[in-house]
């Protein structure tokens, strides 16, 4: 059965933004530090995507603030680099970090397909981030008329797996939680967050991370949005 709605997460699900993040990250910093060594840019990136110290998490399940993650994990890059986050100005770096990120993510190859098969079925996109950002993403994947709803913390007041931003999409919407499913990369924030909410969910899996797990009821886990698409049309 065709679900009432399909929400969806961005980051990670629509567009490939870890990737991105990769170059961005490394860019901005080397904008105030200088050029690095080879070495030196690929631990940067790699430390600012795997996020080890859980700064991102802690600000999902609402110990810190986005900001608060965000210098933590700036500070981190930054002594990588061999500088120290007090003494670089961070507010700049913050400013070129968005502007280059979200003039540069893509959405991923099965995206467009996606959408097309589920034209009928209204949808939404639901963020931990703020809407305004979000958008400017979704306009550089060319996806901004296909997903005109958007659903940021700013607008829901928390993040996934908080039941607030799941509802009030589905509200926007019109339709009942029960009727709508989530798909999303996160097992806490899509997940979980989606079921305590009310409706389905869909862990978009496309590692295999979980090949092999258990989930809840009302959980299923795919390893692309074609996968997905037929899953739930």
């Amino acid at each position: 059965m065709r679900p009432g709605a399909v929400l969806l997460d961005l980051d990670g699900t629509l567009v490939d933004t870890p990737s991105t993040m990769r170059d961005v990250v490394v860019q901005t910093l080397e904008e105030l530090v200088g050029v690095l060594p080879a070495a030196v840019r690929v631990a940067i990136a790699d430390r600012w995507i795997a996020d080890p110290a859980r700064h991102f998490h802690r600000y999902e399940t609402g110990e810190i603030s986005f900001v608060d993650q965000r210098r933590e994990r700036f500070a981190e890059v930054a002594a990588i680099a061999g500088a120290s986050a007090d003494e670089l100005p961070y507010a700049e770096w913050e400013s070129a970090y968005e502007k280059r990120l979200g003039a540069a993510v893509r959405p991923y190859d099965d995206v467009m397909a996606f959408l097309d098969g589920l034209h009928s079925v209204p949808m939404a996109v639901v963020t931990n981030v703020r809407s305004e950002f979000q958008r400017t993403k979704l306009a550089s994947a060319g996806l901004a008329a296909r997903l005109p709803v958007v659903v940021g913390v700013d607008l829901a007041g928390a993040p996934k797996p908080d039941a607030a931003p799941f509802l009030l999409a589905c509200a926007m919407l019109g339709v009942d939680a029960s009727a709508a499913v989530h798909i999303g990369d996160s097992l806490v924030a899509d997940v979980e967050g989606a079921l305590a909410a009310g409706l389905s969910a869909i862990w978009l899996d496309p590692i295999g991370v979980g090949r092999g797990r258990r989930l809840p009821p009302g959980a299923s886990r795919v390893v692309s949005l074609t996968e997905a698409t037929a899953l739930i049309a």
